[in-house]
């Protein structure tokens, strides 16, 4: 940081537009990975789903729409470690402090630019492939109500990974338990279910979901279908893919996952400020040591 730089400005601006001008890059890469992933493959891709004119929409790509999810998750995996990844070096951490800011300002600031370089450009993305999917059956971008749910799941998948991000590198000191513990986080719940059907099947006779035997109601794969909510990844699980065909007359709605979205967009709103809190608080003998 220059001092010069340093003296015309007072802590907070200073370290917005430090930010801003180290990290510049980070909203242009997260974008060409969206276009490549997504954009790019509807362009390339020759097969279509059907064609059929009733639709809203006609993807080449339609079959990645389920990895929507997960790519969203990862996305905000790697801008959050980018944003935070000072907390992992002690120098680093002690330099940032040193500049007068107080910790929360600290946060905010790296929070905001991060979220918004994850963010923009995938909503850029996401809107140009709507484009690109109605312009398929010759029709323009059409605005109802599964349009704004899908938006909304979009947006607080992002915030939600992002924010969980942000807490697990406050709550470690290094780079291994980071990721030990945003995999608690975001896949936890679905190895809690594989255990606990693991150890049903095993030892509770009559299980709903069998697996030692040739006869069975269920597939074991039934439970995490039923259960998927126990994790962000699975949280809004077939909506994208439900979303991707929906048609004119097509009775699929997605207000089943109303519910779902009250409650996740809750427990997003609380983990920002408890983020936030955790950084204030967080102990100078964190970095670089296991906690």
């Amino acid at each position: 940081m220059k001092l010069k730089a340093y003296s015309h400005n007072n802590p907070l601006k200073h370290s917005v537009l430090h930010t801003i001008k180290r990290y510049l890059w980070l909203p242009f890469v997260i974008l060409a990975l969206y276009m490549t992933v997504f954009v790019a493959t509807e362009l390339v891709m020759d097969e279509s789903i059907g064609g059929m004119y009733d639709y809203f929409f006609d993807f080449h790509n339609e079959k990645v729409w389920g990895y929507f999810p997960l790519f969203l998750i990862a996305i905000s995996l790697f801008s959050a470690y980018v944003m935070f990844s000072f907390l992992f070096k002690k120098k680093s951490s002690s330099m940032m402090l040193l500049t007068g800011i107080s910790r929360t300002e600290l946060f905010v600031s790296r929070y905001v630019f991060g979220l918004s370089s994850t963010l923009i450009p995938a909503l850029i993305s996401f809107f140009i492939m709507l484009v690109l999917g109605a312009d398929n059956v010759e029709s323009s971008l059409t605005f109802n109500k599964d349009m704004l749910m899908i938006l909304f799941m979009f947006v607080l998948l992002i915030v939600f990974a992002y924010t969980i991000s942000a807490t697990a590198m406050t709550l470690c000191g290094r780079k291994l338990e980071f990721l030990a513990v945003f995999a608690v986080f975001t896949v936890g719940g679905l190895a809690i279910l594989l255990f606990v059907g693991v150890l049903f099947n095993t030892f509770v006779h009559g299980f709903a979901y069998p697996i030692r035997t040739n006869i069975a109601n269920f597939r074991f794969s039934d439970m995490f279908d039923k259960y998927c909510w126990v994790s962000p990844y699975g949280i809004f699980k077939d909506a994208f893919n439900v979303y991707s065909v929906s048609g004119v007359g097509n009775e699929t709605s997605l207000d089943v996952y109303s519910d779902r979205l009250v409650w996740f967009s809750v427990i997003t709103g609380l983990l920002i400020p408890l983020s936030a809190w955790l950084f204030k608080r967080r102990n100078a003998e964190y970095d670089e040591k296991s906690n």
